[in-house]
């Protein structure tokens, strides 16, 4: 073998035959046959690269398919943790786009999640009071600190949040993003208000227990000798109608020291068994005599019964009431009161008595109902309807309603209301009741 054999041999891994041959060569001539078994050779580690870079390319695959399931891992991960939050979680990019956002963002926003995904979250300074821009705090690096803000939702309702926001950096310091955090605040605001109410009532309460010895007293003496006197009178006397407003007037006053009291103290209350029926009768003629008093011939008083109960047993005398007769008298007549103040041009005030939707086997509850055809209760003051010293009168006190919740909750019941404008409205007093066959 020559040695230009020996070194094609060497490079190529191939051995060219030999020239000299007795037959005609099957292969082409020497110089042919190098060329090919180079064109071999490169043809096999082109093949190789090929192989090499594949497996490189299914690595690369498979290490990036296991990076986007650690990603799509954390990213779920990281949903299901602030899904349930209470608190509004909103995530943003270095531009100030939203890129997460919880369901207590949704309902504090008033914003269907889809509607945030991507825009600008500059969109919430049109709805946060005072506004704070999340991509003008991503550019400069400086955390806003928490504060109390007025946010509006999308329907124009306006409450109070704490707004938090804090800064996303990388591993080097640089900000990619933000969270901002959204607590509603309404329920300790709500709570701030209620605990305002009740040392308002401490201090009425205080109040009202120095005058009723010093009030009531005269007022019974003036009440009393208001009745004598009338009684002394002819009805066809010009001077009755004064004693008769003697009378009423010590009426009301005895009724306003009476209410306070009951809202500043708890009352012992005379539980016995009361038949439904024949309470709303009674609290019926009590309507007719005022309406009557006050010249209002125009406003009908009905009573109706539902002929039975959510379970089906007859209300002809199953149920009785298990309260104190004269504190419901008087939550009855607060309702029916109003329900004639907001019947100015006559109307219909029917008392209703039906099975409670809190009633069970167990807990049997019975419903009582003060309906009116009146002008209906104001929007702008639903919310605040039973709280003491909320009142639309001019001359009003605004105690009658909120005696009428206090004497409710006393029996462990409660007090609600439907109205529509200028159709009419109903309150409820759901109260507990027992059986005949209990007793």
């Amino acid at each position: 073998m020559s040695s230009a054999d020996m070194e094609m041999k060497m490079a190529t891994g191939f051995s060219a035959p030999s020239c000299q041959s007795d037959e005609a060569p099957a292969t082409p001539p020497c110089t042919n046959e190098g060329e090919t078994a180079i064109s071999l050779g490169a043809h096999e580690a082109m093949q190789w690269h090929s192989h090499r870079t594949q497996r490189e390319l299914v690595d690369a695959h498979r290490s990036l398919s296991e990076g986007l399931h650690q990603l799509r891992v954390a990213v779920e991960y990281l949903n299901a943790f602030i899904e349930p939050l209470e608190a509004g979680v909103l995530a943003t990019d270095a531009d100030g786009r939203t890129m997460i956002v919880n369901s207590a963002a949704e309902r504090l926003l008033g914003i269907e999640r889809k509607r945030l995904i991507g825009r600008s979250a500059e969109c919430l300074d049109s709805r946060i009071s005072p506004p704070i821009s999340l991509a003008r705090a991503t550019r400069s690096g400086r955390t806003v600190p928490p504060m109390r803000r007025v946010l509006r939702r999308s329907d124009g309702s306006q409450f109070l949040v704490e707004t938090t926001l804090r800064l996303l950096r990388d591993s080097t310091g640089g900000v990619f993003g933000c969270v901002l955090v959204l607590k509603d605040l309404s329920p300790l605001h709500e709570m701030e208000r209620k605990l305002q109410q009740a040392e308002q009532l401490a201090s009425i309460g205080k109040v009202a227990a120095a005058l009723a010895h010093d009030v009531r007293s005269p007022v019974a003496v003036i009440e009393g000798f208001g009745h004598l006197l009338l009684q002394s009178l002819q009805p066809s006397d010009p001077c009755r109608r004064y004693a008769e407003s003697i009378v009423q007037a010590a009426a009301h006053l005895n009724q306003a020291v009476t209410g306070t009291l009951i809202l500043a103290q708890e009352p012992r209350l005379d539980m016995r068994d009361i038949a439904p029926l024949a309470l709303l009768e009674e609290v019926k003629e009590m309507v007719e005599r005022e309406v009557e008093g006050m010249g209002l011939a125009d406003i009908e008083v009905h009573v109706e019964v539902a002929e039975e109960d959510v379970e089906g047993d007859a209300m002809d005398g199953t149920f009785r009431l298990w309260a104190d007769r004269d504190q419901i008298i008087r939550a009855l007549m607060n309702l029916c009161r109003n329900a004639i103040e907001a019947m100015p041009s006559g109307g219909s005030l029917t008392l209703r008595c039906s099975a409670s939707p809190r009633s069970t086997w167990e807990k049997p509850a019975l419903r009582l109902s003060v309906a009116d055809t009146g002008v209906g209760v104001p929007p702008e003051i639903r919310r605040r309807l039973f709280d003491p010293f909320e009142t639309t009168k001019e001359d009003g006190v605004g105690l009658g309603l909120a005696i009428v919740k206090k004497v409710a909750e006393l029996h462990g019941g409660s007090v609600s209301f439907e109205t529509s404008a200028g159709n009419g409205t109903v309150f409820h007093m759901d109260l507990p009741a027992v059986r005949t066959s209990q007793m």
